[in-house]
């Protein structure tokens, strides 16, 4: 009878590659002898089994191959183990700190950065190891015999406190780059990352898909306009132009209105984007988090006003074409304007892309009657874009309205006020209403609030040099006063 001992180890590796076999199924293989240890001391093996138990990652350790990283998947694989089981160990020490607390601050779980922050020691890839090992803990049936109900509630809550302490992270790297490269498609999955705490959204991601329509609407043009001088531009062009906020279009009049019509057809003939129900009473049910979150509306491919206007102009912007969000109190546009020459500001009309209808070019005489009055596209060559900020800042009012599942209404519509809450803060952290919103749902919520207190005394000590000794709660009634009376 032939055993295992008697196959080659060529035979045994492919064997122990096939995805039936686990990692905790290859340990304890190497284990039984000296020669099983040896076969199991290959990279390949380990490349591929790295891959089986993360598939999305993929696309992140293929681009640190790019980046000329010199990996060892067996030590990656080892550093995932090791995630893991810190992992446990503070989700047990914070059943025995925190049993007396229904909610955490963000000061309450600072010690777990040590979990995932690379400048604290973790592994690089900590964080996605963390996140990865929390949604597998959360999605465990509680008939499991592996389930732990305890190690589930509390991950709960490590999850989000993971995940926004990492996007503020990215959010004050993105806002501290230059203008010309805070791109509005970043900002929008910083919103859609921080709204859906447990669900894997990667940048990369988004950019590919962008990048895809930008591929098609290319395409396209080439079959009716194969003389167009875009398909002779450097791929090094298109790069800056994906990478970079550009100051100017790059074409004629002519020939950008040529790839803004084929960027129209192809988003919403081909494609079949569409816009959502406008909000009350044109839509009853009020808007919908999938109509506002940026990896939602590439995927379903319907979205409002904001979320197609900023599809629309990270294409157009790809292809050389500058577009901007232009804002008014009770308006929102997309704009183009054939040539952003300051020096002849105003010797080309501003045009309006109207994102809800089709995305055809509209002049301002276009524009349609508002109550007897003419729409304020008449003057809004007077305005000029708005920024990364106030796009985000528009993102969190509309999703303040999204009413969640009925099913999980009160816990969830919580949960969701908090986080908006202090999304809103992350973006406005010097906005004296923000934090104190912040604040006073913390105390309502019996959550500590020595975090945000030390903020607001550092914006006195920073405007008014004033230094104070009070405990928190007085510390913040007076702190809050000399804001508001000076």
């Amino acid at each position: 009878m032939t055993t295992i001992t008697s196959l080659s180890n060529e035979l045994i590796d492919i064997i122990l590659q096939q995805e039936s076999i686990g990692i905790k199924d290859v340990v304890n293989f190497g284990s039984t002898c000296k020669r099983f240890l040896a076969v199991i001391d290959d990279d390949l093996l380990w490349h591929r089994k790295l891959f089986q138990r993360w598939p999305y990652l993929k696309k992140m350790y293929h681009k640190r191959i790019q980046d000329k990283e010199d990996i060892i998947f067996k030590e990656e694989v080892k550093a995932s183990i090791k995630c893991r089981n810190n992992l446990r160990c503070h989700l047990t020490q914070m059943s025995d700190t925190f049993f007396n607390k229904n909610e955490l601050a963000d000061v309450d779980l600072v010690h777990c950065d040590t979990l995932f922050c690379p400048n604290m020691g973790a592994h690089i890839m900590s964080y996605y190891f963390v996140i990865d090992e929390i949604l597998n803990i959360l999605n465990m049936s509680p008939l499991s015999s592996e389930c732990n109900l305890t190690h589930q509630y509390y991950s709960k809550k490590l999850l989000t406190y993971i995940q926004q302490r990492r996007l503020r992270d990215l959010w004050h790297e993105f806002i501290s780059c230059p203008k010309e490269q805070q791109l509005l498609e970043q900002a929008a999955t910083i919103v859609a990352q921080w709204y859906q705490p447990d669900k894997f959204i990667f940048y990369l991601d988004v950019e590919i898909l962008l990048d895809n329509i930008a591929q098609q609407v290319l395409e396209n043009l080439k079959n009716i306009h194969c003389n167009h001088p875009i398909f002779s531009i450097s791929a090094e062009q298109f790069s800056f132009w994906k990478y970079n906020n550009i100051k100017d279009n790059q074409w004629s009049r002519k020939d950008e209105k040529q790839i803004l019509d084929v960027l129209r057809i192809v988003l919403f003939d081909q494609l079949n984007f569409s816009s959502s129900p406008g909000p009350y009473p044109f839509n009853i049910l009020g808007p919908k988090a999938e109509h506002i979150l940026i990896d939602s509306v590439l995927e379903n491919k319907a979205g409002n006003v904001i979320s197609l206007a900023i599809v629309f102009q990270s294409v157009a912007r790809r292809l050389g074409v500058r577009c901007d969000l232009v804002c008014f109190p009770t308006h929102f546009f997309l704009s183009w304007k054939p040539k952003f020459d300051k020096k002849n500001y105003g010797d080309d009309e501003y045009y309006y892309i109207d994102i809800l209808h089709g995305g055809f070019i509209r002049s301002k005489n276009e524009c349609p009657r508002t109550r007897g009055r003419r729409c304020p596209i008449e003057s809004f060559n007077e305005h000029h874009e708005i920024t990364s900020i106030e796009v985000v800042l528009r993102m969190i009012n509309s999703l303040q309205l999204v009413n969640p599942p009925y099913q999980h209404h009160e816990t969830r519509a919580l949960q969701v006020r908090r986080a908006l809450m202090e999304l809103r803060y992350m973006v406005e952290p010097n906005n004296i209403d923000a934090i104190d919103n912040l604040c006073r749902h913390y105390l309502h919520y019996h959550i500590n609030i020595s975090g945000l207190v030390a903020e607001l005394h550092k914006l006195l000590v920073s405007k008014f040099n004033l230094y104070i000794d009070l405990n928190f709660l007085d510390l913040y009634n007076f702190l809050f006063f000399a804001f508001i009376t000076v």
